[in-house]
């Protein structure tokens, strides 16, 4: 699944800060791993401070909800320290993620 465009039907940009959330139903049910990654409109991956260019089940210390649930962070500058494990940094202009589900259930 790619996400080029947001609720208002531009590009996603890094001039704003998104997040997405998964309750415990709606996380990726895959049988082998889901990941999220993050590409600049030159459809190369996108340069950051914490060089990370991906979330998914296999990210170390995603941190969740007390109910199972979790968040990802989706911006340009840090959400705070509380919460960068579960940050995808963007980069301040245009971008696009794609989510890959590999063994889909």
């Amino acid at each position: 699944m790619t996400a080029m465009a947001g609720e208002n039907k531009k590009y996603l940009n890094g001039v704003k800060n998104y997040r997405i959330h998964f309750d415990n139903k709606t996380i990726p049910p895959v049988n082998e791993f889901w990941s999220l990654s993050m590409y600049g409109i030159d459809h190369n991956f996108v340069d950051n401070p914490i060089n990370k260019y991906a979330i998914g089940d296999r990210t170390p210390n995603i941190k969740k909800n007390e109910d199972g649930s979790f968040d990802i962070y989706i911006q340009h500058e840090s959400p705070g320290a509380e919460r960068e494990d579960n940050w995808l940094p963007c980069p301040e202009k245009e971008f696009y993620m794609i989510l890959r589900a590999y063994g889909p259930d």
